[in-house]
């Protein structure tokens, strides 16, 4: 029986995942990884296949085929990785490099839409024809489903969530991607961090670090986390009222302690958003933690090679 490889390619780990046409999980790994460069990337993608092949004695033969979610701008269709703000790599070819070598199809998808359709096949959403998977994290992406399938947009780089900009005063906090005011500029880990430096004086402090002197009653950094609890809301709004969505599935590092952002991030898209679009949507955080991304990479091949409807 033909077996499918999911990958989740990240600039500093990578995980792979071994399924069944059922969707049933035979295996998982996960490493941490530096990529350098194109080829660094290549060698880490083959590294995870050879090593799921090789501990579950499957031969290339029995493989269905292979998808990747990669954090950045994808051309789905060529297979090509254009841009990744997080791992060095441009315009790069990667699935026809893989299926040249391996001889199997495979399937490039951004890493937030892959963790949509992990949600829709693995998660909270199998029911859903049209939500929006949040990634709350280091970064801010999403991946949107409307009538029961991806929306990638005319080039494939729709659902930069974290690029819409929240904030245009001239003084507005300067994003990664080099513009200001951007979402992710304001409400993710990063902009978490770079407040509570501010607030603490201290230059090794992390998100992490924040969350857990907010749940021990930090007052300072209940008010950090509140104020991006705010502007997540305010994101969360403008979700629903430009897509109408039946559910936001939020998934990341920044909602493992929902009453200390979600909470407060749902309070604010109900007090901003339309009313009544405020009113269809379910604001949940994901069951499937930091699974959905590789959970959905694989997914992607059955759905593509079988064909699988998306209900």
């Amino acid at each position: 029986m033909k077996s499918c490889i999911g990958i989740d390619l990240g600039g500093t780990k990578i995980s792979g995942i071994l399924v069944s046409p059922e969707l049933e999980v035979i295996a998982e790994i996960k490493t941490s990884t530096e990529i350098g460069g194109q080829n660094g990337a290549i060698d880490c993608v083959k590294s995870v296949i050879d090593q799921l092949c090789r501990e579950n004695a499957v031969t290339p033969n029995h493989i269905l085929g292979i998808g990747i979610g990669v954090a950045g701008h994808v051309d789905s269709e060529e297979g090509r990785v254009v841009y990744c703000p997080n791992i060095p790599i441009e315009n790069f070819d990667l699935g026809p490099l893989l299926q040249k070598e391996y001889g199997f199809e495979v399937f490039i998808e951004n890493d937030a839409n892959a963790a949509a359709v992990g949600e829709k096949h693995f998660g909270l959403a199998g029911q859903n024809r049209n939500f929006v998977c949040v990634t709350l994290g280091t970064g801010i992406g999403a991946g949107i489903f409307i009538d029961g399938k991806i929306y990638r947009g005319s080039t494939g780089g729709a659902g930069e969530l974290g690029h819409m900009i929240l904030d245009f005063s001239t003084d507005a906090p300067v994003c990664g991607c080099g513009n200001r005011g951007c979402f992710e500029a304001l409400a993710s880990g990063i902009a978490i961090a770079r407040s509570a430096k501010k607030v603490f004086s201290r230059e090794e402090i992390t998100a992490f670090d924040v969350a857990k002197m907010a749940q021990e009653g930090n007052e300072a950094a209940l008010r950090i986390l509140a104020a991006a609890g705010n502007i997540i809301g305010i994101g969360f709004a403008n979700i629903v009222n430009l897509f109408n969505p039946e559910k936001i599935i939020v998934t990341g590092s920044l909602v493992e302690n929902e009453d200390l952002i979600l909470k407060p991030a749902s309070e604010t898209m109900v007090q901003r958003a339309f009313s009544t679009n405020a009113k269809a949507v379910e604001v949940i955080k994901s069951n499937l933690g930091n699974r959905a991304g590789v959970l959905g990479a694989a997914a992607l091949v059955i759905q593509e090679r079988a064909h699988l409807p998306c209900v």
